[in-house]
């Protein structure tokens, strides 16, 4: 749990004044790090000690009162008696004796293994659907292929998960579910040919096998998915169904949920759900720049099937690999709601690599299928909103049919006019089933204490620059959908402005004017600004550019970051906000090794992200929201180059595109791949590090993430500070 303000306001006029958001950021199954104590696990089948009032339930700040008969409920204030079978001695303050012994009492963090009255449902089988796409451009840019040699990989990877099941369906004009005919034992479509009126043609039991004992016959269906629409059997169209696909395999799966993965190389513009903006350079940089990146007026059909999805527990994950235009901003509001994801492919040998290593995370990450999740706060505070995947009950719960590792929600607390006592508690409770192949359900409880002040200086002690910075991000994705870009970007760095001018004001009004005054734990602000407003998120783009691979961000890349932004957590903030870039100097032996002892792998020193920091006789590791770039030049010397790549030197624009990071190798190699698989670990496991040289055009990726640059009209960071001082001095 990470809020935006550790210790909060007494007062709204003080919260208001500031205009600091207040808000919440849970990221409930976030792995811990290899020193930290892992999280209790308790039984709690045989019943869990709660408050009749508000239903919190038992955790370290609760007060045992007459002699631990009865415990003051710390969320609400009700008192409750002790069962007899919780019943322990306390001390004369109300402490318990066994506190240190019961990890409830003692720990902020607790699992409980419960019983079937939490059980609303039959547990979830780990369901897998891959909805392919045969278009031309699929089998163009290779896509078709690395996708079949992925999900073979994915087969192979469960078949030590004896619950899961698998299914493959393939679209053109048509959907065609792919099955096994019993009992002739051949494969055979089953067609939906009326995509403007898709349902699902065939039930799930029909058409899912188990890799445990069918791996075979999956190997099967995926060598008559190759034959039967290779483009030398089957001439490809130009478009496809992919939304009607998509349905067809939603359908199968509403009556036991599952997961449903699409693989989509052209804009869906048949069948229901197909969307008709067109793409055109002209539009971008003027006014109606929106109608690439907001959803259409008519948004009835992706919001009722999100929901569905949600009711259902399906999720559906968009693997988009597509040059074309797509209007992904339709089609992320049912990844959002129904708990998946979207994923850009990346262009080259490199990016298939990638895609190969994402299908693949798809199904052997750890899942937590069908999660039910509620925020309980004290104090007079209440949660006003939701932010991240899923849908949300009547009482602001959420609802999400697939969460994983990295998946976050904001609660955005309505503040009272003034608070109740000197402390604020937050309980979260989050219940999902089991891992993939078990059966029954966890209930994981985060606990938290803030304090209240009513001095500014505390209040800004005790900011969190990353979740405010977070906060302010969502709420500009947010304002997106009713607001001009230009307008959101005046009202964050407004807000930014007033949050740094209450500071001065109220923390160091009597410092020099010639002074920039930032808060301890704000120092960042100013920098994630500027580099926020240089983001896919709010970037301004220009008028009159005449093709559309000079524009940048193009209007689905900024409906993937609005996505991203609105569900990620606050490292994958930073990493988006401002990537890390390391210099990989092979005179420098510090860098990539292990401690055998804490399992920490050593870094090259951070660089600055300008152009100045990156000197053409180096290598450099860049790891952002594009993934993982080597920066190289032809200046590099030869003898790194070998090491590395497996060549001493790069003649033409062709022979970069190919280079690879070679998987063996000197002392160097081997560190650098060390380097590598740590920031795999901690980005994503699937991320392939791809090769950019100095001059080519790939190179323009690099200069677009070096924001502490001039980019357009967008100022320097050095400039941005100057502008952002002056401001706050023209405030006071």
């Amino acid at each position: 749990m990470r809020s935006t303000m550790r210790v909060l306001p007494q007062s709204y006029y003080m919260l208001n004044k500031t205009k600091i958001p207040c808000s919440v950021f849970v990221t409930p199954f976030a792995e811990p790090h290899p020193q930290e104590d892992p999280i209790p696990l308790l039984d709690g089948t045989a019943g869990l000690v709660r408050c009749s009032e508000c239903s919190a339930y038992m955790n370290p700040f609760v007060q045992f009162t007459d002699g631990g008969y009865h415990f003051l409920c710390n969320l609400c204030g009700a008192e409750n008696p002790t069962p007899s079978w919780y019943y322990g001695t306390t001390n004369s303050a109300g402490v318990r004796f066994d506190r240190q012994d019961r990890p409830e009492l003692s720990r902020g963090t607790v699992e409980y293994k419960v019983g079937e009255e939490f059980c609303t449902r039959a547990a979830q089988r780990p369901l897998f659907a891959f909805v392919i796409d045969t278009t031309r451009a699929a089998h163009q840019s290779g896509v078709f292929d690395a996708v079949l040699q992925a999900l073979r990989a994915c087969v192979e990877a469960l078949r030590d998960a004896p619950r899961a099941r698998v299914g493959f369906c393939v679209f053109d004009t048509a959907v065609h579910v792919i099955s096994m005919r019993v009992p002739a034992g051949n494969a055979c479509d089953v067609l939906m040919t009326d995509p403007d009126d898709a349902y699902a043609v065939i039930s799930e039991a029909n058409w899912l096998l188990a890799p445990a004992s069918d791996a075979e016959t999956l190997f099967q269906l995926l060598d008559y998915i190759a034959s039967s629409y290779a483009p030398s059997t089957r001439p490809p169209p130009d478009y496809g169904c992919s939304t009607a696909a998509v349905r067809t395999a939603i359908g199968a799966l509403a009556a036991s949920g599952g997961h449903v993965t699409l693989i989509e190389c052209s804009a869906p513009l048949l069948g229901v759900g197909r969307v008709s903006a067109s793409e055109q350079s002209a539009v971008y940089g003027t006014e109606d720049e929106s109608s690439m990146y907001l959803r259409s007026q008519d948004e009835a059909y992706y919001s009722e099937l999100g929901v569905t999805c949600a009711m259902a527990s399906v999720c559906v994950d968009f693997v988009v690999a597509s040059k074309e235009h797509v209007h992904l901003a339709e089609q992320q509001m049912l990844a959002s709601q129904s708990g998946g994801s979207v994923y850009l492919v990346k262009d080259g040998a490199a990016g298939l690599a990638e895609l190969h290593a994402y299908l693949q995370t798809l199904v052997i990450r750890e899942h937590y299928w069908d999660a039910v999740a509620k925020l309980r706060v004290s104090g007079g505070l209440k949660v006003q909103g939701v932010t991240g995947n899923g849908v949300t009950s009547d009482e602001q719960d959420p609802i999400v049919p697939m969460l994983d590792c990295q998946s976050s929600f904001e609660f955005t607390l309505d503040f009272p006019k003034y608070i109740e006592g000197n402390d604020v508690y937050l309980q979260f409770a989050i219940l999902y089933p089991l891992r993939n192949w078990e059966k029954g359900r966890r209930l994981r409880i985060f606990n938290q204490r803030l304090q209240s002040t009513s001095t500014y200086p505390r209040l800004f002690k005790g900011l969190d620059g990353v979740a405010v910075m977070l906060s302010l991000a969502r709420t500009a994705a947010l304002q997106l959908d009713s607001t001009r870009l230009p307008d959101v970007r005046s009202n964050f760095e407004d807000t930014v402005e007033t949050i740094l001018t209450q500071y001065r004001a109220q923390c160091s009004a009597s410092s020099s004017t010639g002074q920039l005054v930032l808060p301890e734990n704000g120092k960042l602000l100013p920098l994630f600004a500027n580099c926020l407003l240089k983001s896919p998120l709010l970037l301004l783009n220009e008028a009159s550019r005449f093709s559309l691979d000079t524009v940048y961000p193009r209007g689905d890349t900024r409906a993937w970051a609005i996505h991203f932004v609105s569900q990620c957590n606050p490292m994958q903030f930073v990493n988006f906000v401002y990537p890390a870039l390391y210099k990989l100097d092979p005179a420098n032996d510090a860098w990539g090794r292990e401690d055998p002892a804490t399992g920490f792998v050593s870094k090259p020193s951070f660089e600055f992200l300008t152009e100045a920091a990156l000197d053409l006789g180096f290598v450099y590791l860049l790891a952002g929201w594009r993934g993982l770039m080597l920066v190289v030049s032809n200046q590099v010397p030869a003898e790194v180059m070998e090491s590395l790549f497996g060549v001493r030197g790069v003649t033409d624009e062709a022979m970069a595109n190919g280079l690879m990071l070679l998987r063996e190798g000197d002392e160097l190699c081997e560190r650098v791949n060390t380097l590598v698989e740590e920031l795999q670990a901690q980005l994503g496991c699937y991320l392939q590090p791809a090769v950019v040289m100095r001059g080519t055009p790939k190179a323009s990726l690099v200069m677009e993430m070096m924001t502490e640059d001039r980019i357009r009209k967008e100022p320097s960071f050095s400039d941005y500070l100057r502008h952002l001082h002056s401001a706050i001095i023209g405030n006071m």
